[in-house]
């Protein structure tokens, strides 16, 4: 059962921000290196179960994070093993080659490449008018500054996975993308850092340097795409944001914080429409009334992400949104009778345990 590929670090930034923790504060208390627990929270590092397990007994949330860190470890075994052929020793060889090959190319780098945002997750379906609106808000104004928008709501409602489609759609129209985590100040400069690097900056620059550098470059482009994911206010953002750019520079904020008026045209984003809700679910599965599936739909909240791992659910272990439901309320009344505060909707939470549970009874690796 695929869970986003985002899953661990989304739910590992929800808890710190509940708390009100920061990463280095965390990274003690693990102990860790607070610049490694920042790449694992980026997605660039890919959590040991230790790392999980101790996350879930310092935030009481049972094993759900230990279950997503097997999970992201099973996927990053199985996208990394030999392909058929060619031995590891072989690959590791031309994947070096390319990269020595890419540092020599200077400062005039492919931008057809400078490009890290993944497209949302398979399945994702409708939102066209949300993602109109971001679009419209980007383009209506023209200013010699980039353009932001801020895409903002509750958790659970899907805002990544908008914005990654969003960025999918409109791929055509940037030189270049790139996404950047910013709830904490040093996963914005880390990953701003990259983007320099990656323009050809030198890696051993200072971080001042590093962001002086970028927004030059970006200066100097007329069409690019930043996003800023899960950021949480205005001031700590701005800093971030590039002062220049070409008419078709943008900045796309994510967040759960919705003012950002002073500093970006805002575009709020709802749970599902019913009946869209409804029509994801019985998209999967064997067909039943209509009816149960709105129930369904209702119960979930009508939450992105739950409807989401309900059709996954349904699709892949081919039972009924019925049977799904009965699913769903057992483990909600579990989870909600551990008596521990959940971060996410507790909707959302119960649909992710349904899939890591099924995940764990048909991935072996996933045990691990």
């Amino acid at each position: 059962m695929a869970l986003p590929p985002e899953a661990f670090g989304v739910l590992l930034r929800d808890l710190l921000a509940e708390r009100d923790l920061s990463v280095r504060a965390l990274a003690r208390q693990v102990p860790i290196d607070a610049g490694q627990l920042s790449r694992v929270l980026n997605g660039r590092r890919t959590p040991s179960v230790n790392l999980a397990r101790r996350c879930d007994e310092i935030f009481s949330t049972g094993d759900i994070l230990a279950r997503a860190a097997r999970q992201a470890r099973a996927e990053a075994a199985a996208s990394t093993a030999p392909m058929p052929g060619s031995g590891a020793a072989d690959q590791a060889r031309s994947a070096s080659e390319a990269s020595v090959g890419e540092r020599l190319r200077g400062e005039d780098p492919d931008l057809s490449r400078v490009w890290n945002i993944t497209p949302a997750v398979r399945g994702f379906r409708g939102r066209d008018a949300e993602i109109a609106a971001i679009r419209g808000q980007l383009d209506a104004a023209s200013t010699g500054a980039p353009t932001v928008a801020a895409v903002h709501g509750i958790a659970g409602v899907g805002k990544t996975q908008l914005v990654r489609a969003f960025a999918e759609r409109y791929r055509q129209d940037y030189q270049l993308g790139w996404w950047v985590a910013a709830e904490t100040r040093l996963e914005m400069v880390t990953g701003l850092g990259q983007l320099a690097v990656r323009l050809g900056a030198m890696e051993e620059w200072s971080s001042a340097e590093l962001l002086t550098y970028v927004f030059e470059q970006l200066r100097r482009r007329d069409s690019w795409l930043l996003v800023l994911d899960n950021a949480t206010g205005p001031v700590d953002v701005e800093p971030f944001i590039p002062p220049a750019g070409g008419t078709g520079a943008h900045v796309v904020l994510t967040s759960r914080n919705p003012t950002w008026r002073l500093l970006a045209a805002e575009v709020p984003v709802d749970v599902l429409a019913l009946d869209a809700a409804t029509e994801l679910l019985q998209g999967h599965g064997p067909q039943e009334p209509q009816e149960v599936a709105r129930r369904l739909a209702q119960e979930l909240g009508q939450l992105p992400l739950a409807v989401a791992q309900a059709a996954a659910y349904t699709a892949e272990a081919e039972i009924s949104t019925g049977q799904y439901l009965e699913l769903f309320r057992r483990e909600r009344t579990r989870l909600l009778g551990c008596g521990r505060a959940l971060s996410y909707p507790s909707t959302v939470v119960t649909a992710v345990t349904l899939s890591l549970e099924r995940l764990v009874k048909v991935n072996p690796m996933a045990r691990r």
